[in-house]
């Protein structure tokens, strides 16, 4: 499948002192050698605004692939950067991670590696400091600054790592920033690689096994021009290979469309052909998604120790969250019409993630937590109102628990920005959020993508799911 172009394939987050002159001007030369590889650099003052949150960008940040770090006594005199690089030394999956310290003078060096940790860890601001980044449940403070000491700082206090300082450092920047846009290269491509042999296998593994979506009604459809005598695996192959993946789900939409008039659309063996199809449908939707996008939100949107809930996903249409979501279980995704023929996910109870966007003007604490109480209880009870938020609140922990024992997978819910937000501003959200982290998780769709950022498919979504539509439409 080809993918929709754009400038800037990979994105790399900066943490620096942006008041320091030193650190700006290496900003500047990093940010227009990685512009020349296709890595888009982002930093504070590029991707914050007067009032927004700070503490926001630093989450960002901690949660992405890439990041380049300056480092000098100069970053380790500032409560925020000291922030940033905790939460950078305490990300999920460290070693998927591209981290890159740079020394930006010759004073960070392993001689004084005692002396430098005992100044920072005595700092004036080590107050604030503490209050900033608090947590339940976690460790001190000196120790987390420890411990991002031994895992970031102290590695880099040997005398092999250049100070980026003198006529080199432009050199040192440059074979840097094309290390790094090679590895990155090189590991999207071989993810790309298992994935596509993955949907090989189970698509092949569907036509094999299928008494009537067989490989010989494929080689009849002039999109694919294959021999008769060609097997399953062949066919599968032949349909990834197709430009699109729309034009592989309107190959399947052909091939079924054909099918249905020989088996008959009241027969039992077209429902069963119907239902290989949209299988065989909802595991190329999953090929849709544009790697690069996946490499850098994957490990954000599904981290293996998560500590939020709540996420936003910029997407074109806000019904592909159900390729997306899919792809990270490595299941189909389905789908189904509603009322104006349109594909929308297909949830249902015994789903892993569910749709939830009901928003009620004048929401209180139990009309926000009710829809989500009933669907993991399984009830439809009108009495909640009767409830306290907090023994709501409490019963929803519970079950959730339950049901993440149960599946081993946290329960999705899809809800629009308005509603995350009302949530956020609950006094009680921050608790619900530490109990939920990895059991449950609100993903908000219907946010705007930026024009810089990297889409989320390699093709168009909203004509992908408008053929997708032409195929559910045969099940009528």
């Amino acid at each position: 499948m080809t993918d929709q172009g754009t400038d800037n394939r990979y994105q790399a987050w900066l943490s620096y002192r942006c008041k320091n002159e030193r650190h700006i001007a290496a900003r500047d030369k990093l940010e227009a050698l990685c512009k020349d590889q296709g890595i888009q650099l982002i930093y504070d003052e590029k991707e914050t605004g007067e009032g927004d949150d700070l503490f926001e960008f630093m989450r960002k940040l901690s949660a992405s692939r890439i990041i380049f770090v300056f480092l000098d006594k100069d970053y380790l005199a500032s409560p925020y950067t000291a922030h940033e690089l905790i939460r950078i030394s305490e990300i999920d999956c460290f070693d998927q991670r591209v981290i890159r310290l740079l020394r930006m003078d010759d004073s960070i060096v392993a001689t004084r590696a005692t002396e430098l940790l005992d100044q920072w860890r005595s700092s004036s601001w080590i107050g604030e400091l503490e209050r900033q980044i608090s947590k339940k449940g976690s460790d001190s403070l000196p120790s987390r600054m420890k411990q991002a000491w031994d895992k970031l700082v102290y590695p880099l206090l040997d005398i092999k790592n250049t100070p980026l300082i003198g006529g080199k450092k432009d050199d040192i920047l440059r074979d840097l920033v094309s290390g790094v846009a090679k590895e990155q290269k090189d590991f999207v491509k071989q993810e790309d690689g298992n994935l596509k042999q993955f949907l090989i296998d189970a698509i092949a593994r569907i036509i094999a096994n299928s008494s009537t979506l067989l490989p010989g009604v494929f080689s009849r459809d002039h999109k694919l021009d294959l021999s008769p005598n060609l097997g399953a695996k062949a066919v599968a192959r032949a349909l990834l290979d197709t430009a699109t993946v729309r034009e592989a789900v309107a190959v399947v939409t052909r091939v079924a469309g054909e099918r249905k008039k020989s088996l008959g659309k009241d027969s039992t063996e077209w429902r069963e052909c119907f239902v290989d199809a949209e299988d065989v449908c909802g595991w190329l939707l999953l090929s849709s998604v544009n790697p690069d996008w996946w490499y850098h939100n994957e490990l954000r949107l599904f981290p293996t120790r998560p500590s939020q809930v709540a996420h936003e996903v910029p997407l074109e249409t806000p019904a592909y969250i159900e390729v997306v979501i899919s792809r990270s279980f490595k299941v189909t995704a389905k789908y189904q019409r509603d009322e104006v023929g349109k594909a929308r996910p297909l949830y249902a109870g015994d789903q892993d993630h569910l749709l939830f966007d009901a928003l009620s003007d004048g929401a209180t604490d139990t009309s926000l937590l009710a829809e989500i109480y009933n669907d993991l209880w399984q009830v439809d009870s009108g009495s909640l109102k009767e409830k306290k938020p907090q023994d709501l609140i409490k019963d929803i922990v519970d079950a959730a628990k339950a049901r993440f024992e149960d599946t081993g997978k946290p329960v999705y819910y899809l809800m629009l920005q308005d509603k995350i937000r009302l949530l956020k501003q609950r006094p009680w959200f921050k608790g619900l959020e530490a109990d939920l982290a990895g059991q449950v998780r609100f993903i908000c769709c219907d946010v705007e993508a930026k024009e810089s950022d990297i889409p989320a498919s390699r093709e168009p979504q909203s004509t992908l799911l408008a053929q997708l539509s032409r195929f559910l439409a045969l099940e009528n």
